[in-house]
Formats: C-alpha cells, sequence, structure tokens
C-alpha cells in the first residue's frame, strides 16, 4: 500500500462513513421526527381518554342528577298523590259524621215527637175518662147492679189456730 493508496482508503471511508452519516441524518431526523410524532400523538391519545374520562363522569353526574330528579318527582308525586286521598278521606269522614249526627237528630225529633203524641193522648184519655161510664163486671150477674159489691168467694169457715 502506498501513500496514495492509504489516503485514498480513508477517504473513502471517510466518504463512506460521511454518506452513512448523511444517510443517516435523514434516518436520525426520520427517527427524531417519528418520536416526535409518536410524542404527539401519545399526547393526543392521552388528552382524548382525557376528555373521554372527563365527558364520562358528566355523562355519570348527569345520570345521576336525572335520576335522583326522578326520585324527588316520585317522592313529590307520592306525597301529592298521599295528600289527595288523605283530604278525599277526611271529606268522607266529615261527610259521614254529618250524616250520623243528622241521623242522630232526626232519631231524638222522632222520639221528642212521639212522647209529646203520647202525652197528649194521655192527657186527652184522662180527660175523657172521667166522663165515660165505668164498664160493670158481667160474671156477677144480678150483683153487679148493687152498688156494693161483694166479694166473688168468702171461707164459709173462719181460720183456726192449730195451737
Amino acid at each position: 500500500m502506498n501513500k496514495r493508496s492509504g489516503t485514498i482508503v480513508i477517504v473513502q471511508a471517510q466518504k463512506k462513513n460521511s454518506s452513512t452519516s448523511t444517510r443517516s441524518d435523514p434516518e436520525i431526523l426520520s427517527k427524531e421526527e417519528r418520536k416526535k410524532l409518536q410524542e404527539t400523538s401519545f399526547h393526543r391519545w392521552l388528552e382524548s381518554k382525557r376528555q373521554e374520562q372527563i365527558q364520562k363522569r358528566q355523562e355519570q353526574e348527569e345520570s345521576q342528577r336525572l335520576a335522583a330528579e326522578e326520585e324527588m318527582v316520585k317522592k313529590e308525586t307520592a306525597k301529592l298523590s298521599y295528600a289527595l286521598w288523605k283530604h278525599k278521606k277526611d271529606q268522607e269522614r266529615k261527610a259521614n259524621e254529618m250524616r250520623q249526627r243528622q241521623m242522630k237528630e232526626e232519631q231524638e225529633q222522632q222520639k221528642r215527637v212521639k212522647q209529646q203524641q203520647s202525652k197528649e193522648r194521655v192527657s186527652q184519655w184522662m180527660r175523657s175518662s172521667k166522663v165515660k161510664p165505668r164498664p160493670f163486671p158481667s160474671n156477677l150477674g144480678l150483683q153487679s147492679l148493687q152498688g156494693n159489691q161483694p166479694k166473688g168467694f168468702f171461707n164459709p169457715h173462719p181460720w183456726v189456730d192449730p195451737v
């Protein structure tokens, strides 16, 4: 090997290295670009996942809020229907009590009227009985026409004490 051939080999090696380095520079750049691309795509994916989680959490909160509202509406509806039912039952109870009270008053009024009529009939009978002739007993025969009426039966033997 001569000097010249040694220098050629070195030059060729340098060219080779430079050519590989020039070739590797775009590869390095593309690797760096790929790395940046991967990082940006990873960050985009990470951001999309974060957005999905936020959206999922918001949907869960919304569904929980809606469920709570539905539950509250059900409770309010139940309270309202209970209040209406209770009001209806109170009205029925009051109407029933009023009806019972009226029936009792009517019965008492009928009882008072009946007692009044009975008293009037008794007083009328007392007034008219003084004037009416007395009935005479038909079982005594002619003795019933006498003023002093004898007893129907008397014992002809007086009672004797056994001692």
